[in-house]
């Protein structure tokens, strides 16, 4: 566990044991998931439970970076959301996100 491969430079992990977050909390438009598998769905859920956005790693870089938008395109407000990752190999990794704008 903990291994990793090199795709252009960026580190790709193989499992989720290393997933940073940032910033966190978030006062600008875009929060980057960082030390991912090279396949990996992030979901973003509000305090309540609700589907908020749905996010998927394919390009294999290990990274990506939300824009803080919903599945309708809108900015979310401000507020706490929970995001769960989940990669194809059925590894799992939760956290929380502050919004402050």
């Amino acid at each position: 566990r903990g291994f990793y491969t090199q795709s252009n430079n960026i580190v790709v992990k193989n499992d989720l044991n290393s997933v940073k977050v940032y910033p966190n909390p978030c006062r600008s438009g875009k929060i980057t998931f960082a030390n991912l598998t090279n396949r990996a769905t992030i979901k973003i859920y509000s305090i309540s439970g609700r589907l908020v956005n749905s996010l998927e790693e394919i390009d294999g870089d290990g990274k990506y970076e939300w824009n803080t938008m919903n599945q309708e395109n809108q900015k979310i407000a401000r507020g706490v959301y929970f995001y769960v990752v989940k990669n194809s190999n059925g590894e799992k990794k939760t956290g929380k996100i502050a919004i402050t704008r």
